[in-house]
């Protein structure tokens, strides 16, 4: 693993409880909080820490670095990264807002790998 090279970081308040999706992509509501995107949706960047109520302090890597990221299944390293609708790390599909590069290959559902995070918008 890579290890991370964190990129900007920001916090803003949890949507609701993310005790489970610290290294999940999020992005944010109507209201400005951190939430989990949809399926192949746009991420505003990674969750770094584990908020467990909405209102808490969710700390966000938003810039372009390596961070981990928890894996939705079995990838190789370089593929493109979308997300799924739990903000886990899957290969990019078309017509998914391309966040990353795999920088490791992860083999299983919820194993954490390094992502360089790196928005590139939706893929034809």
């Amino acid at each position: 693993m890579p290890g991370q090279n964190l990129g900007k970081m920001i916090t803003v308040p949890a949507g609701a409880d993310l005790s489970a999706s610290q290294y999940c992509f999020v992005k944010l509501d109507n209201q400005g909080r951190a939430v989990l995107p949809t399926d192949g949706g746009d991420a505003i960047g990674i969750l770094q820490n584990n908020p467990n109520a909405a209102g808490q302090a969710a700390t966000v890597m938003v810039g372009e670095g390596i961070s981990k990221v928890v894996a939705a299944g079995a990838a190789t390293a370089a593929d493109y990264v979308s997300t799924d609708g739990s903000g886990n790390a899957t290969s990019n599909d078309t017509g998914d807002v391309r966040l990353g590069q795999f920088l490791d290959s992860p083999t299983a559902q919820g194993q954490i790998v390094s992502i360089l995070f790196q928005k590139k918008g939706a893929t034809a």
